[in-house]
């Protein structure tokens, strides 16, 4: 979409940085200025001025300054064009004649309203009826706190087939709901696609709810524990991370992301004090998902389950996250362990020393899981020290992928220029796939 200077200049005149700035930390006035600590750096006195007249920020800390667009540029860690359709959309501000566009904003604001109402259903359903009695009777007995269930908008979707179908039908129309799989249309039948199921609504960057998940409670009920609203215009399960709107200003500050699983694994730890995590909705890590936490920090930390499944999801992960450009360390839980589980079984102190204490690069995760399993298989452990210098390879820092090398060669008392003559021989073999890519693109057209 084009947006002439014009428009840019017109939103900026009419929308006040203050007000831009206040919908993300506090504002103190003194004088004409407003001030606050810095969003973008740690510090206890405040050296964030915003002036109103000149519509311009400056931090006389760390030296960041510009204007509403490039605030929400930075702190929401999006494009240019993004953040002035972000304030323009916000401020209900006109800054194009496009067609096309106009009709995918009305689609996309339709599709906000009927997930809107239909969130609000489940949280009434929860909250205001006998039936949900049975929803917050199970939060309660996984000790999740009212405060924490209505800070996620959990919410309950009743057990009858077509509850949400007969609420709805006068309110919304039905092709919408069938188009979303909110109802399901079965020949002349129509019924309620979530039934007897916790509630857990995804939020999307900036807070909106644009899908659902939802947990059964009595398992003998259904094959699958969980199932997730189908894709939409706004939704698509491999570019949303879940929880990152209430996570994105912690990952900021401590500039870190803890990576985990499924719902519950985030609400929990977000119980246990640590609210810079998000979760990859139970899918295999995409590179978009990773290239969302990487607008907020370049360091990860993988927090998977104990066992073979959450171990090899770990393996699959590091190498595209580092190719990534991102720092990953990763933290193991002990067997038949999750997240949700382990911080419910030792509280919130032991948690995080725990963390602490178990804290490894992807090396040492590497190493481990090496002499747990290969320590007298010199052939399977010879490949598994291959993978890592694979994973190495991949590492675009010079520096960081030497001193890695040297810890490598300590760690398995094998002479370092060995390691590197490995991976040397690694970047040739990819210079020539790359090459041979070429070459295939050149006879296509043959």
């Amino acid at each position: 979409m084009f947006i002439s200077n014009l428009k840019i200049l017109e939103l900026q005149n009419k929308i006040k940085i203050n007000e831009v700035i206040s919908e993300f930390i506090a504002l103190k006035k003194k004088g004409e200025n407003f001030w606050s600590c810095c969003p973008f750096h740690s510090e206890k006195t405040p050296s964030f001025s915003i002036s109103p007249i000149k519509n311009f920020y400056k931090c006389f800390g760390c030296g960041v300054s510009g204007d509403s667009i490039s605030f929400i540029q930075k702190i929401q860690g999006i494009s240019f064009l993004d953040a002035v359709k972000y304030l323009a959309k916000k401020y209900q501000i006109d800054i194009g004649n496009n067609k096309k566009y106009k009709n995918k904003t009305n689609i996309k604001n339709s599709i906000y309203l009927i997930i809107k109402i239909t969130k609000e259903y489940y949280l009434n359903k929860l909250w205001n009826t006998k039936e949900g009695e049975v929803g917050l009777k199970y939060f309660k007995s996984k000790n999740f706190s009212d405060f924490f269930i209505k800070k996620f908008e959990l919410g309950y979707s009743g057990k009858k087939w077509n509850n949400f179908y007969q609420f709805s039908k006068e309110k919304i129309n039905i092709k919408n709901l069938i188009n979303l799989s909110l109802i399901i249309k079965k020949k002349e039948k129509k019924y309620d696609f979530f039934r007897e199921r916790l509630m857990f609504p995804i939020h999307d960057i900036d807070g909106r709810v644009i899908a659902f998940g939802g947990r059964i409670i009595k398992s003998k009920n259904s094959k699958f524990k969980y199932i997730n609203s189908s894709e939409n215009v706004l939704y698509k399960k491999n570019n949303i991370l879940y929880g990152i709107f209430y996570a994105k200003k912690k990952i900021r500050e401590k500039n870190n992301c803890f990576l985990v699983e499924g719902y519950t694994d985030v609400i929990r730890l977000h119980m246990n004090g640590i609210e810079n995590v998000v979760g990859s909705l139970g899918t295999s890590i995409t590179n978009n998902q990773i290239n969302i936490i990487k607008k907020f920090t370049n360091n990860i930390i993988i927090l998977f389950d104990g066992d073979i499944a959450g171990i090899k999801a770990t393996l699959n992960s590091i190498n595209m996250i580092i190719t990534l450009g991102m720092n990953v360390k990763i933290i193991s839980l002990p067997l038949k362990e999750d997240p949700d589980s382990y911080a419910q079984k030792v509280g919130e102190i032991e948690l995080k020393k725990y963390f602490k204490k178990n804290l490894k690069s992807f090396l040492y995760f590497k190493y481990t899981i090496a002499i747990k399993n290969f320590s007298n298989d010199y052939i399977k452990k010879s490949e598994l020290i291959k993978d890592i210098l694979f994973s190495i390879s991949f590492i675009p820092d010079l520096i960081q992928k030497t001193i890695l090398i040297q810890d490598c060669s300590k760690i398995f008392k094998i002479n370092e220029i060995i390691f590197l003559s490995y991976i040397n021989f690694l970047k040739k073999k990819k210079k020539l796939k790359k090459k041979k890519k070429k070459k295939k693109k050149i006879y296509l057209f043959k």
